[in-house]
């Protein structure tokens, strides 16, 4: 079903009448056929190989294949209303063609950005990408299972850990992120120095009063940016202080500009998150202070918005880009040849200063 939204502003109507006759231009849809074509039928039809329908209706080969050739199994395709049979490639290769990606939240710009490295890995290979959202991490390993020839998982080193215990054949798999598990292939992201070194710049631009704002539900006292917090402002002589929150802006938010608001002298936040940032900075502006002046703030993840506030936000700038590049590519290995040695890497992130601090 298609819905239509009405423009309300000059020449919507036009706009409308215009969308209305490209729609009745389309071409009514077929009805279903006794046998659907196959790539032999668009390889006979045009006397070109099978590979050659394959690799390009595949996105593969494209260095093998003319122009020319690439533009003409396309066109025959649509003519022909071609449409691939998953469940047949599945039982003639033993293969889905897909790649499992499964992430604790889809939603929050730091895991959509993640969403879209791997897409752009995984694109061009011949798999093709699906995500699933795992809501917590004592899901019932019974809903774990999954059809596709590998995983990815972002971030739920616990969610792992309980799908291999449940399963002892498992898929093929690469845990990244922060939170991660040792026991299969890994790329990991060793947040701890460049926590160190954002809690070493703001003691040494004076702050006295730093507070550490956190979210509770995953992120405790073993967190390890909460650890190094801790460290570099014992080795400072200065007192801990932590304010936890929920994940939403709006609720981070409320409790940061209650606990500004009824705790005079705090002179810099430390957050989890640029999210958690992001709202504390709107708190801050809240309470009528300003943004180094009065109060310093430091995020981590270094999300696209930190860069378009008033004031840009000081970050720890974790490496998406380069964690997806070899996640795929480790995973790729993986189900290549599931005899190769374990492969892991942790990578680093870096402290960017600006503005907020």
């Amino acid at each position: 079903m298609f819905l239509v939204y009405r423009l309300q502003s000059t020449g919507c109507n036009e706009l409308i009448g215009e969308a209305a006759m490209k729609t009745s231009r389309l071409p009514a849809i077929s009805e279903p056929t006794a046998s659907r074509p196959t790539l032999r039928d668009l390889a006979r039809s045009l006397n070109v190989s099978h590979t050659t329908v394959s690799r390009v209706l595949s996105g593969q080969g494209a260095d093998y294949i003319s122009e020319q050739t690439r533009s003409r199994v396309i066109e025959a395709a649509r003519q022909m209303r071609y449409r691939p049979n998953r469940a047949a490639r599945t039982l003639a290769t033993g293969k889905t063609g897909l790649i499992s990606l499964w992430m604790g939240d889809l939603f929050r710009p730091y895991y959509v950005r993640t969403m879209q490295h791997v897409t752009r890995e995984i694109e061009g290979t011949g798999y093709e990408t699906v995500v699933y959202h795992i809501r917590s991490a004592s899901v019932s390993p019974a809903s774990l299972f999954t059809a596709a020839d590998g995983l990815l998982v972002h971030d739920w080193g616990e969610v792992v850990e309980s799908y291999l215990e449940y399963e002892p054949y498992a898929l093929p798999l690469v845990s990244m992120g922060v939170q991660y598990t040792e026991r299969t292939d890994f790329v990991g992201i060793d947040v701890y120095p460049g926590a160190v070194a954002a809690m070493q710049h703001l003691v040494a631009t004076g702050r006295k009063r730093i507070v550490f704002v956190s979210h509770h539900a995953r992120d405790g006292e073993n967190e390890v940016r909460y650890r190094a917090y801790c460290e570099v402002m014992t080795q400072a002589g200065l007192p801990s202080e932590v304010v936890w929150v929920d994940l939403t802006r709006t609720a981070c938010r409320e409790t940061v500009r209650d606990y500004l608001a009824g705790n005079a002298g705090a002179d810099a936040l430390f957050c989890l998150s640029d999210d958690i940032a992001i709202a504390a900075y709107r708190a801050a502006h809240d309470c009528g202070q300003r943004v180094p002046e009065d109060i310093a703030l430091v995020g981590c993840d270094d999300i696209e918005e930190t860069q378009y506030l008033e004031t840009t936000l000081s970050t720890i700038s974790l490496p998406i880009p380069e964690m997806c590049r070899i996640a795929t590519q480790f995973l790729q290995n993986r189900i290549a040849d599931p005899t190769i040695a374990r492969q892991q890497i942790i990578l680093s992130p870096t402290f960017l200063k600006r503005d907020s601090s």
